[in-house]
């Protein structure tokens, strides 16, 4: 059974780790991209720029040269 003081240091104790971003010794650590530069020949990418805005328009309709296909249904008479 936890005591009142020991329940109130334990909270302290959570809140103070957790302030600081404590991570525990034997978990990985996040890659830190200034160390990772080192070892990179290439230059830091650059951000895309994004394309002009283009309004929408319809695809161009095929020209049918006179002749439209034929899309009735073909029902036996």
């Amino acid at each position: 059974m936890m005591y009142k003081a020991e329940f109130i240091f334990a909270a302290a104790r959570l809140r103070f780790v957790n302030q600081n971003n404590y991570r525990h010794p034997l978990s990985q650590s996040p890659p830190n991209p200034i160390q990772n530069s080192q070892y990179s020949s290439s230059p830091a990418p650059r951000p895309l720029s994004a394309p002009p805005h283009r309004p929408f328009c319809a695809p161009p309709i095929p020209a049918h040269r006179g002749k439209l296909p034929d899309i009735a249904p073909k029902l036996p008479i």
